[in-house]
């Protein structure tokens, strides 16, 4: 009877220690990282687009300010850390076309996106990005980025890709370029005056309001418009025009 007792003891004692063992490995197997029989994706997506987002709003906000332009060309009147371009100088100068503005911002993604996309290795996986491509499209009320960019996301059991991303800004750019536009072709007309009565039917036809900052002989242009997703609740797009008031 002893000897029974004796082996039921250890069975049971046996018992639990395997029960012990197979709930430690259900833990373990549960929370570790590396299990992944599928990675999630989301956060890094959701960490990408954020990025896209900050990125393409700066560049927009920055070409804007530059009269459509990431690199003006010559010649431009400094004002500050900003080269705003002269669209006429005693006669109309190269405006940056729409197309021109497109490639501008593409530009400015492409070469500032990195700063924050470095910072993907915080989530702890190995993940590689390849080139990326961008596109563009302005349209009168909105401004669209289409990035083309390979993410691979890879652990030690599993391998994910996701490549396109898009972005969509509200805001006035096309609409400001194109009443520049009307501006200058006014300014032909008048070449050495402003043209006030214009500027106040554009203002007011196009719910614009027009800022004219005199510095000698250059004046400033700027296109200021209502949009709660700038600074101030302000979009604003600046070129400036050279006159030959003092000699």
């Amino acid at each position: 009877m002893q000897k029974r007792g004796q082996v039921s003891t250890f069975v049971i004692v046996g018992l639990v220690i395997l029960l012990l063992f197979g709930a430690v490995y259900f833990v373990i197997s549960s929370t570790s990282p590396e299990t992944d029989a599928e990675i999630s994706t989301a956060p890094i997506q959701s960490f990408i687009q954020d990025c896209l987002d900050t990125t393409f709003k700066k560049a927009i906000a920055v070409t804007s300010s530059q009269g459509g332009y990431n690199h003006p060309p010559k010649p431009y009147f400094t004002f500050y850390f900003t080269k705003i371009p002269y669209y006429y100088d005693k006669e109309p100068l190269p405006l940056p076309t729409l197309s021109i503005t497109e490639e501008e911002i593409s530009e400015y993604v492409l070469n500032n996106i990195d700063f924050c996309l470095k910072d993907l290795q915080q989530f702890g996986k190995n993940v590689t990005i390849g080139p990326n491509k961008i596109k563009t499209t302005i349209s009168p009320a909105k401004t669209t980025l289409d990035m083309h960019l390979p993410v691979t996301i890879e652990s030690k059991k599993s391998k994910v890709e996701i490549n396109e991303f898009s972005t969509t800004k509200t805001v006035q750019l096309g609409q400001a370029i194109a009443l520049a536009n009307d501006i200058i072709e006014e300014q032909n007309s008048f070449p050495n005056d402003i043209v006030t009565s214009t500027l106040v039917d554009l203002g007011e036809e196009h719910d614009v309001y027009i800022d004219l900052l005199h510095i000698d002989n250059t004046v400033i242009y700027s296109l200021i418009y209502a949009n709660e997703e700038y600074y101030n609740d302000e979009y604003y797009f600046a070129f400036a025009i050279q006159y030959d008031w003092i000699k």
